[in-house]
């Protein structure tokens, strides 16, 4: 799978204690590439 020249905007506040948060991808097994994530992620 390939992402390519994806812009995020966005502020997350997940609430909980989740191990994988991500502004793009929480996990990757592809490629990831000229991607921007502008804001905060926030966990416990």
């Amino acid at each position: 799978m390939k992402v390519k020249n994806l812009e995020v905007d966005m502020n997350f506040d997940s609430g909980d204690t989740r191990k994988n948060i991500g502004g793009i991808a929480t996990k990757n097994f592809g490629l990831i590439e000229n991607c921007i994530f502008n804001g905060e992620i926030k966990g416990k």
